[in-house]
């Protein structure tokens, strides 16, 4: 397998397995606010962010795509909040947000199979 990037908070890694992956996942769990990106199958990525409770991701299809964005049917107008590996603070509505599981769920099946985890919903930005 050619390397993916893997960027946490603006610190780029090579991954080239699974394991890998899992060891750089496993040494940011506990932080309260982190943002995950994936690159290098093609044209698609993926994007991250994760608070202490909640995770929301967008999948890229393509250069300059708006991208497909987690969708929870269930959720409400009630919102979390993220800080962006910049320090920006963003806040998301919780019907765009997914366990924070499912968010470590999502960046394996990408990184594996180069496609958006087909367990959820995602919607079109």
């Amino acid at each position: 397998m050619n390397p993916l990037v893997l960027t946490i908070d603006n610190e780029q890694y090579k991954v080239t397995s699974l394991t890998e992956l899992n060891t750089l996942l496993q040494n940011t769990k506990n932080k309260a606010h982190i943002e995950y990106s994936i690159t290098g199958h093609g044209e698609t990525s993926i994007i991250v962010l994760m608070n202490s409770r909640f995770a929301m991701a967008t999948y890229f299809r393509f250069s300059g795509d708006s991208g497909l964005t987690t969708h929870n049917p269930n959720g409400n107008e009630d919102v979390a909040y993220f800080t962006l590996a910049n320090g920006q603070e963003d806040e998301y509505p919780n019907s765009l947000l997914v366990d924070k599981p499912q968010g470590y769920e999502i960046l394996a099946h990408y990184f594996l199979t180069g496609e958006n985890y087909d367990r959820i919903k995602w919607i079109e930005e």
